[in-house]
């Protein structure tokens, strides 16, 4: 190519950068600050990153501002043999976004980059913050104009369009603008120039070729996907900029963007052409600059969901309650609307404020699951302060060691909270500001009441970045020492587009999260919530009237909460022959989750429309995968019990799963090396948008469970989790890495082996744990049995036990049976064994030979 950039820099004064992809070059600009809101701007055929050069320097201040050259295109390298079709193109694109390592985005699109840029985003819908369409296809149209489609003709379009150059002079010449006089020579050159020769237009052939129109074409399946994959974005914000005067992509093609996305802001430009943006760009500029700073994603903060929500259905109820009963026997609610909790917020942030909180102000936040805790958090979030979140269930000394280990300069508890602050001085030295939410008794500081009054608001929020610090969430400690795991906001915001989009949650649902954290997210995600009549600390205790009660009342849809309740629930529902006909999804997570209560959902207390779902993930990543009861019930139960671990589904869009060596060393590096062949066990490994990067003030902890990928510089969360991925791409867990039994026969994997037994009808559970050390350790089989069989004779089914394990390869080398009268559980979910508690009780009634 002999066209040189420096003689159009008047037009275009940027200096590109390259990425080589399979060795051919990939030019790009990448303008702007670098951790701005990113922009991703795709082209089309004849054009290049020059068509949006205006854009470029309008935008580049405030955001950062991706612009790539596909192959073939613009100063991108243009091979001879090289394969032009849609799949390439989509793949070069994504490898140069996990090349740039954006969390999440906003994209724009122009000609075939319209297809080119949804083929990737329906790969990844949780990356897209918001869509800017301009006068562009994602959908089939056996629609194509005669001067396009000559060109596709044999050796004729070869001449016109390699040969005379005629597909990019005719778009110049009045084809693709309404406004001739804008194209000055060097504004023509700019366009042309890329295209200087036989050699340097086979790309705009290529592309005109593959253009699909029919089964028959190469690219039409990949197309038709794109096209049943729009769906996902039909509540993702949207503006569409419209020359009327297109000759190719007409009113017909903005009717198709409008039908399917009736929430899309619409521009039409009657006097521009295809080239909209060189037509209009003077009435672009000031409507893109509005619509990016006015989205919830200008910068990220999941407080901005709320303001948005306020505004969009400031009526609709937000909080609902319940506060006692009625003298008629029924549930009193109280209930606050998106309005008034989002003013309740602004005034709590602004009172914080004033006292000093502010952005990166670490905040113990300590109150009962409710109101206020949502008001409290959102508040905080408002004002960029990180709120520190400890689960109270996790035990005095773990909670009080969690504390230290956050540093907490502010706290904002209940008097009970701080009166243990009091009794243990000590742990909360950094604490230097203290709120009471209640009643404040002698040691001062100030009251949370006091604080929100005189202001009416509006509260501006405080601008964060996506890797800014939003919270520090402790894991429970249920399979170690608890860890502060560092939430930025940009993960946030990638978990509520996430779980929106996986499970198709919209403005109409209504929520009854079991999990207190769950209702931040709800009520971001335009959920009205339901908070339950329960101890959200004791789940398997919860009273199954209260749940059912709650969710005919409220016609709750949504529901997210442990396996411990939902066994509780479906066995009550079951006898009393209830059904909840208004409640759509339910998820189970924090512990694998039996097909009976699957069984019980689906097929007597769910209506046919409805479904369970199992997300599998961890504090660190969440959601990872999914799967959902009818293949559990249908495809995976019986693998399950026969010994193949537990499946929880296939990776959600976006969401990229490993399985590599196992191993309990650091790894800081990643490399392809360490995988191990497909369908085999090893050590579960995870990356995308929700992965967290570390651990706060915990370096070693850190190293142990994060990889970099040097490559993409993203992070790669090791789970801790064991398993293997079968051939239809689904996860199977298999066991957490820490419980493995290393005998001298082989490893033996706790999920797996314990499946086998579980079998057995007077068993509720049991906990396969090796004593000794690796790798002679002697295989024990504890189990629990059913409370309500009144069970006594262990000797016979400990005898039976064996010889359901004598059947199964996995299970013939155990020969230990003992039994539990409970095991000891978390107490968040109640469903998570701790097994290091049954080795230690084990050890003392058997001793390794």
């Amino acid at each position: 190519m002999n066209f040189k950039p420096d003689t159009i820099k008047s037009e275009y004064p940027y200096k590109p950068k390259t990425l080589d992809i399979d060795g051919f070059k990939l030019s790009y600009l990448d303008e702007g600050p670098p951790g701005a809101p990113a922009l991703v701007l795709i082209h089309g055929n004849p054009t290049w990153s020059f068509y949006y050069r205006k854009l470029v320097m309008a935008l580049k201040d405030r955001y950062r501002v991706i612009v790539p050259d596909h192959i073939g295109c613009g100063l991108s390298d243009k091979p001879q043999d090289y394969s032009y079709t849609l799949d390439t193109h989509i793949e070069n694109l994504t490898r140069l976004l996990d090349h740039l390592g954006l969390d999440t985005f906003s994209l724009g699109v122009h000609d075939w980059g319209g297809a080119i840029g949804f083929g990737y985003a329906v790969n990844h819908p949780q990356k897209i913050k918001s869509l800017v369409i301009f006068n562009t296809a994602a959908f089939v149209s056996p629609r194509i104009p005669f001067r396009i489609k000559i060109c596709r003709v044999p050796v004729f379009g070869d001449i016109a369009i390699r040969g005379l150059n005629a597909f990019s002079r005719t778009a110049l010449m009045g084809m693709a603008t309404e406004k001739k006089e804008r194209f000055t020579k060097e504004v023509r050159a700019g366009y042309l120039g890329p295209y200087g020769s036989w050699r340097d237009r086979i790309a705009i052939l290529r592309f005109v070729q593959d253009i699909p129109l029919g089964p028959k074409d190469k690219s039409y399946e990949t197309l038709k996907k794109i096209e049943e994959g729009l769906t996902l974005f039909k509540e993702t914000p949207m503006t569409i900029f419209w020359g009327m005067r297109d000759f190719c992509f007409d009113s017909t093609f903005l009717e198709g963007w409008t039908s399917r996305f009736p929430q899309a802001s619409v521009h039409r430009f009657e006097d521009a052409g295809h080239y909209v943006v060189e037509d209009a760009y003077e009435k672009i500029v000031p409507a893109l600059h509005e619509f990016l700073e006015e989205r919830p994603g200008g910068f990220s903060n999941i407080a901005l969901y709320l303001a948005e929500n306020a505004k969009k259905y400031p009526d609709k109820t937000a909080v609902t309650i319940p506060v006692g009963r009625g003298q008629n026997g029924k549930v009193i609610y109280k209930t606050w609307t998106f309005e008034q909790l989002n003013k309740e917020c602004d005034r709590y942030a602004k009172g914080f404020q004033n006292i000093g909180i502010k952005k990166g102000t670490r905040v113990l936040l300590m109150v009962q699951p409710g109101f206020e805790f949502i008001a409290l958090s959102f508040a905080l979030f408002k004002t960029g302060a990180v709120p520190v979140l400890i689960d109270p269930g996790m035990g005095k000394s773990s909670l009080l060691d969690c504390v230290v280990k956050a540093e907490p300069e502010a706290m904002v508890a209940i008097p009970k909270a701080h009166f243990a602050r009091l009794l243990y001085k000590s742990k909360f030295q950094s604490v230097k500001t203290f709120v009471t939410v209640g009643k404040r008794w002698l040691w001062g500081g100030h009251s949370a009441e006091k604080l929100k009054q005189g202001f009416d608001g509006p509260f501006e929020t405080v601008e964060t970045k996506n890797d800014d610090p939003a919270a520090i969430l402790f894991t429970t400690g249920s399979t170690g020492p608890p860890k502060g795991v560092l939430y930025e906001h940009g993960m946030f915001d990638a978990q509520v587009r996430m779980i929106k989009k996986e499970y198709g949650v919209d403005s109409s649902d209504v929520d009854l999260p079991a999990f207190p954290l769950f209702a931040l997210f709800s009520i971001a995600m335009g959920m009205g919530v339901v908070i339950p009549d329960m101890d959200p600390t004791r789940p398997a205790s919860v009273d199954p009237e209260k749940i059912v009660e709650e969710i005919k009342d409220n016609s709750v849809t949504f529901t997210f909460g442990s396996p411990a309740i939902w066994n509780k629930v479906s066995l009550h529902c079951v006898e009393q022959s209830v059904k909840l006909p208004s409640l759509k999804r339910v998820l189970m997570a924090g512990a694998p989750v039996s097909a009976e209560i699957h069984e019980r959902m689906l097929n007597h207390v769910l209506s046919d429309d409805a479904s369970t779902f199992t997300p599998f993930g961890a504090t660190e990543s969440l959601p990872v995968c999914d799967i959902d009861g009818h293949e559990v019930l249908g495809k995976t139960m019986d693998m399950t019990n026969k010994g193949m671990g537990t499946c929880v589904g296939r990776p959600l869009k976006g969401m990229s799963v490993k399985i590599i060596k196992i191993g309990d060393d650091p790894v800081p590096e990643w490399s392809d090396s360490l995988k191990v062949p497909a369908g085999e066990i090893g050590e579960i490994a995870v990356s995308g948008p929700v992965v967290t990067k570390q651990y706060f003030h915990d370096e070693a902890k850190t190293r142990m469970a994060k990889i970099i990928d040097t490559k993409t510089g993203s992070v790669i969360h090791r789970m801790g989790d064991v398993g293997y991925l079968d051939g239809e791409g689904r996860l199977w867990f298999c066991g957490r890495k820490n419980h493995r039994v290393v005998t001298k026969d082989g490893t033996l994997f706790t999920i797996q082996c314990e499946a086998i037994f579980n079998r057995h009808p007077e068993v509720f559970r049991t906990a396969l744990v090796g004593l000794g050390e690796a790798p002679n350790q002697r295989p024990v089989i504890i189990a629990e049995l059913n409370k309500d069989k009144n069970v006594k004779d262990t000797a016979r089914i400990g005898k039976e036990l064996l010889e359901l394990g004598a059947k199964n390869r996995l299970t013939n080398s155990i020969h230990d049976i003992l039994f539990h009268p409970e095991f000891p559980t978390d107490i968040r979910h109640n469903a998570k064994i701790f097994r290091e508690k049954l080795k230690n009780w084990a050890q003392n009634r058997i001793h390794p030979d």
